[in-house]
């Protein structure tokens, strides 16, 4: 398996490469995004979005082995964006959303969890999404992102707390 910084020289000589990191860090992306704006269709749009700004701006990437955490922050922004968008238009809330396009599949207690996954700050959301959902260890979420292994051993401990907090509070007050 070739690593990033192989396949962002390949794809800067020869465009049709480019499609080999879209497959590496799609789903993975689409779970980031997932977790932030809480749909589907958006985060898969958003990701697209990333992906074509990322291309556009490969040749300034400076290291190279570290395409991921350089897409994911390029992903990150652009859900942002699209977060403040939807404020702005007045569209659903996080929750309401979360609640609308759940699988039928999930349980009650399942989109609860998803819905306070989805309320925790960006650090905590993206951590707890790569260690849980793309069942990521520490090391390789620390090495993905390129923050110390301590960092994200924190964040994953903070994360659980958190959920734990908002889970119990849910069940006291509902």
């Amino acid at each position: 398996m070739r690593d990033d910084g192989h396949l962002v020289s390949l794809a800067l000589k020869d465009p049709a490469q480019y499609g080999k990191l879209i497959e590496r860090h799609w789903q993975t992306l689409i779970g980031l995004a997932f977790q932030k704006l809480g749909n589907v269709v958006d985060a898969e749009e958003t990701v697209q979005r990333g992906f074509v700004q990322a291309y556009k701006s490969l040749p300034s990437l400076r290291e190279q082995n570290r395409f991921l955490p350089w897409i994911a922050r390029i992903v990150s922004r652009l859900a942002g964006e699209e977060l403040i968008r939807r404020k702005r238009s007045g569209t659903l809330s996080l929750q309401e959303e979360i609640t609308e396009t759940a699988a039928p599949a999930l349980t009650e207690k399942d989109q609860r969890m998803l819905a306070a996954v989805a309320e925790l700050p960006d650090p905590y959301r993206i951590t707890m999404t790569l260690r849980f959902q793309e069942n990521l260890t520490g090391i390789e979420i620390a090495r993905l992102l390129g923050e110390p292994a301590g960092t994200i051993r924190s964040r994953i401990t903070r994360g659980i707390r958190l959920l734990r907090d908002t889970l119990e509070h849910e069940v006291r007050s509902g």
